[in-house]
């Protein structure tokens, strides 16, 4: 099992690819400031974005799409580093701050349950 913290920059809106278990993926973290919101769109490297979600505290960010080939097998959350149940804002997600972005690798038993 391995957990890390994936890389969220401070800017509004960016795309980068990041590897999860051998597979590339495009992810692109967007700031929707209508709902004041995070979204991400997903996709595996050089195929388009494949999955589309806002991100919250508290869920499997995955669980929707695990039937489709495409998705990581991990699980894909949100962290409160100070407390429960906060909401993702603007300027507090990302690396070192209130709530980070964090994978759990598939070769857990934990998601075995």
């Amino acid at each position: 099992m391995s957990i890390f913290s994936l890389p969220i920059s401070d800017t509004a809106d960016n795309t980068q690819t990041i590897v999860l278990e051998g597979v590339a993926y495009d992810v692109r973290i967007q700031w929707n400031t209508r709902d004041e919101s995070w979204n991400a769109f997903w996709g595996v490297s050089g195929e388009g974005w494949k999955f589309k979600f806002k991100i919250v505290n508290g869920l499997d960010l995955f669980l929707p799409y695990k039937a489709y080939d495409e998705c990581p097998k991990g699980f894909l959350g949100v962290v409160d580093n100070e407390r429960l149940y906060g909401r993702v804002g603007r300027d507090n997600f990302g690396i070192d701050k209130r709530f980070e972005l964090m994978y759990i690798t598939s070769d857990t038993t934990l998601l075995d349950t």
